[in-house]
């Protein structure tokens, strides 16, 4: 091989070679600004997600509130049930007092015997709904 040839030789190289280095410097670059417009994508869209945040955390407040608000009428509601019942308990237990002592001053009732059952609101109220049996 002359030097012309090897100098063409090497002047062809370095050419090929330089337009190997531009490809790829230019595949980067076309890889660097897709990267950058789909970054800009999806930092809109954080932007757009992040602008109804406030809405939704107020909805999710609210249902809270709510909730804590349904709580306290169940608790208001157990309350007032408890009450009654306890209303009604003092009521039946009264009723029963009074039959017993009706029992104690009627001749014709044998309070003091065994078999001795007075007839109470207790009694009744099992009579309308009997204990289930297991």
């Amino acid at each position: 091989m002359t030097t012309e040839q090897i100098i063409w030789t090497v002047v062809i190289a370095v050419v090929v070679l330089a337009l190997i280095a531009l490809a790829v410097v230019m595949m980067r670059k076309k890889g660097a600004e897709a990267d950058r417009a789909r970054a800009n994508e999806l930092r809109a869209e954080a932007e757009r997600r992040r602008e109804s945040l406030p809405d939704a955390a107020a909805r999710a407040k609210e249902a809270e509130l709510r909730a804590d608000e349904a709580k306290a009428e169940a608790r208001r509601a157990e309350e007032q049930a408890a009450e009654a019942q306890e209303r009604v308990d003092e009521q039946a237990a009264a009723h029963d007092e009074r039959v017993r002592a009706a029992d104690r001053l009627d001749p014709d009732v044998d309070h003091k015997s065994q078999s001795y059952d007075p007839d109470t609101i207790h009694d009744e109220d099992e009579r309308r709904n009997p204990p289930r049996q297991a």
